[in-house]
């Protein structure tokens, strides 16, 4: 089979080369970074109809296919209302307005010519009304109960809190299943792709500005001296935010710097909505902002109310401009106060630092050149390209298309599978592994040798092995390079910053390739036969089957035997509760999740989360999606040393792995927070261990692709497993006190 680059088609809802705001530039360039790595159409799905300008220059950047009109279709009736808030999958109509039917129609027709959708923003297939889509990716640029959730915050009547929250509410709904009609998704931001569930079905692709072909000109005016926003006013957002600053803070500006401007760019900033306020400049539209932006002291960004990120921050940090924001505006960037911008959101606060910008020069300019290195190295639309390749490739390979599909991009993009293999015919096809290890570890010098030794010496040959280093310090990454330099069946990656141990075992999952996968520990020990053993079962077992493991031995520091993991979690039952409740139940070590896995079943899970007992979660979570089944031999060790999770918290976390669970600390817990998640490092602790954990079984089962019926009995479930023994244990105790009385009421002489 003659392999080739893949076909994809490209849909948005507006012309990437219309005027500029921030969902047109994010069309222009991901449309431009998948035209590296494939052949792309572009449908537009938009009401708008483009000048000659506009349809000219998209045509020169992209192939065309004819656009999609968009009708409006408002909903007339309190039918349609009860179907938009109680039918998440069958009404669509969410926006009051509906493609053509014959444009759609034909779109739809097309799909087959195509190896990719890429689909830009959430309301797009939505106006298209169409729920599933296969071998699709589905680019969020905004969330929309993201917006309804900082309007429930913001908002300064109590009647638009309620109305927001209850919107966000049902909003929320149809967000939680768009994994169920995508195959796989994108965000701007981390804390966007926490609010959807997680998962490495869903990327994160930042929001970018073109980087200057010469360093940006500054020269702030000082007579009179300006600050400035811009925008779409149309916007509503950008229309508060520019409100409320003039509303509430421009006055206090204006007294402490008599003849300060306020100049407001971008369309709709001559609109009679643009409150009219004494030194105040509406400029409208500029083709090219550079040269006014350079006069500007500050932009003020005072966002109260959004969804995703403001590209108008990397656009700051473009032009060297200092930037004041609220928390609202810098949400996405994780940036610090101080350090590239200033936030805040009091007005006397923003106020504050406004004055201090315009008066002191050199604190500016030391934000901007800080904010312009981060800019090079994190925002700009050459670094973030890597991730919309990604992306792609993910989304081919869940669609299975890798087989006959790969990237030309001048080698700058990672192949999707590194081997060939002939086809009868002569002509070659790309195979990836059977099985992919994935070998996560953080300073394990000691044992790390003997782990790769192990799984190297394997009988079975099929696997890769991805090894990510979570920024060592001590001989791992010699270590690891030496024996990657050795077998080609070894790739190792190393992160820059220690990022904690959850992100990394995510991430050597999101690496991997093969049908069936496996987590292996740096200081664990795999017999020669594991994965023969496990690949047989699982090759042999019905596709109900999600996981496999053999039995485990346990192993101190020096290899001693000292006995058997307790974990006896097979389960061969048909109904789901009835699978969590034996996990639940039977898991302690949690060591069965270092089986053999299904990888198309592991995607569907959240993975373990950022909390310290993630593997119960996802252990728990599998024996929803399937049946877990036990290699009745001893296979692998398992050691306890002074170095891994379970001696962080001492004999509190050795009693709490046994099923103790009132032991632990709260100490003893935020240690393991921070070593699972550095980001959560700070997360407050506020449940007792039992309650905390028995909400995540909740959180898993509730998101569990499953009937209702089934959902409400693995409910009961995870409450009656968590609290029986507890309640036994109370009711043995109540019952001795009793006896207790009656035999010493007996024993009593009247």
């Amino acid at each position: 089979m003659r392999k080739r680059s893949p076909r994809i088609l490209y849909l948005t809802s507006s012309w990437p080369h219309g005027q500029a705001f921030g969902g047109q530039l994010r069309a222009l360039h991901i449309g431009r970074a998948l035209r590296e790595i494939g052949d792309v159409t572009l449908s537009v799905v938009s009401a708008d109809t483009p000048d000659e300008k506009v349809l000219r220059r998209s045509s020169e950047d992209f192939r065309l296919a004819p656009a999609v009109p968009v009708l409006p279709r408002p909903e007339r009736t309190l039918l349609h209302r009860a179907r938009r808030g109680l039918d998440t999958r069958y009404y669509l109509n969410v926006h009051g307005c509906a493609a053509d039917p014959t444009a759609r129609a034909r779109l739809f027709q097309s799909f087959e010519n195509f190896d990719l959708i890429w689909i830009l923003n959430s309301r797009t297939p939505n106006i298209l009304n169409r729920w599933h889509w296969p071998k699709s990716h589905l680019d969020i640029d905004d969330i929309p109960s993201t917006y309804l959730k900082t309007v429930s915050q913001n908002a300064p009547a109590l009647r638009l809190r309620f109305k927001a929250q209850v919107q966000q509410a049902l909003l929320k709904r149809r967000e939680r299943r768009f994994s169920e009609r995508f195959v796989t998704q994108s965000v701007c931001s981390e804390e966007d792709k926490l609010y959807l569930g997680g998962g490495d079905r869903i990327h994160v692709i930042p929001n970018g500005y073109e980087r200057p072909l010469t360093d940006p000109p500054r020269n702030p005016a000082t007579n009179p001296p300006c600050i400035g926003f811009m925008g779409l006013y149309t916007y509503g957002p950008n229309l508060e935010g520019v409100k409320w600053f003039l509303r509430e803070c421009w006055p206090a500006i204006r007294q402490a710097i008599p003849g300060i401007r306020f100049r407001l760019a971008g369309k709709g900033t001559t609109s009679a909505d643009v409150p009219n306020s004494s030194g105040v400049d509406a400029l409208g539209w500029i083709d090219d902002p550079a040269a006014e932006i350079a006069t500007w002291s500050a932009m003020v960004i005072p966002i109260q109310f959004g969804g995703g990120t403001r590209i108008k921050i990397a656009d700051a940090f473009s032009r060297k401009c200092p930037v004041v924001s609220t928390t609202v505006g810098a949400f996405g960037y994780c940036l610090e106060d101080g350090r590239q911008l200033r936030i805040a959101d009091t007005p006397e606060a923003f106020s504050e630092a406004c004055i201090r910008l315009v008066r002191n020069r050199a604190e500016g300019i030391e934000l901007a050149e800080n904010a312009w290195r981060e800019f090079l190295q994190k925002w700009t639309w050459e670094s973030i390209a890597p991730t919309v390749w990604a992306a792609a490739e993910d989304c081919l390979r869940r669609s299975h298309k890798a087989a006959d599909v790969t990237f030309i991009s001048n080698g700058r993009v990672p192949k999707l599978i590194p081997a060939a293999v002939p086809n009868d015919d002569g002509s070659t096809r790309v195979r990836p592994p059977m099985v992919s290890v994935g070998l996560p570890v953080y300073n394990g010098e000691k044992y790390l040798s003997e782990a790769l030794n192990s799984i190297c010496n394997q009988d079975f040959d099929d696997f890769e092995l991805i090894i990510s280093d979570n920024a060592s310090t001590d001989g791992t990454e010699e270590i690891c390079k030496s024996y990657a330099a050795k077998d080609g069946r070894i790739r190792y990656f190393r992160n820059e910053e220690n990022i904690g141990a959850v992100p990394n075992y995510r991430k050597v999952f999101e690496l991997s390739r093969g049908e069936f996968f496996k987590w292996l520990a740096h200081d664990d020990v795999c017999h020669p036969g594991f994965l023969r053993r496990c690949v047989e079962m699982l090759v042999d077992a019905p596709p109900s089957v999600v996981l496999v493991y053999p039995r485990c031995e346990l192993i101190d520091e020096f290899g001693n035997v000292s006995g058997e993991a307790s974990d006896h979690v097979e389960t061969r039952a048909k109904r789901p509760h009835r699978r969590l409740g034996r996990v639940i139940r039977r898991a302690s070590y949690a060591y069965p999740i270092w089986g053999l896995i299904r990888s198309e079943c592991l995607r569907k899970t959240a993975l373990m989360g950022s909390v310290w007992y993630g593997d119960r979660l996802l252990l728990a979570e599998l024996s929803l999606l399937g049946e877990i089944w036990e290699v009745p031999e001893v296979l692998s060790q398992l050691r306890t040393h002074p170095g891994n999770s379970v001696a962080i918290c001492g004999d509190g976390h050795h009693k709490e792995a046994l099923g103790d669970l009132n032991r632990i600390s709260k100490g003893a817990r935020r240690a393991l927070q921070t070593w699972t998640d550095r980001s959560a490092s700070t997360r407050k602790v506020w449940l007792p261990i039992r309650e905390e954990i028995c909400l995540g079984y909740l959180k898993r089962a509730h998101n569990a692709p499953l009937p209702r019926v089934e959902k409400v009995l693995c409910y009961l479930t995870v409450v009656t497993v968590s609290y029986w023994g507890r309640f036994a244990k109370r009711c043995g105790m109540w019952k001795r006190m009793v006896f207790a009385i009656i035999a010493a009421s007996k024993s009593i002489e009247i």
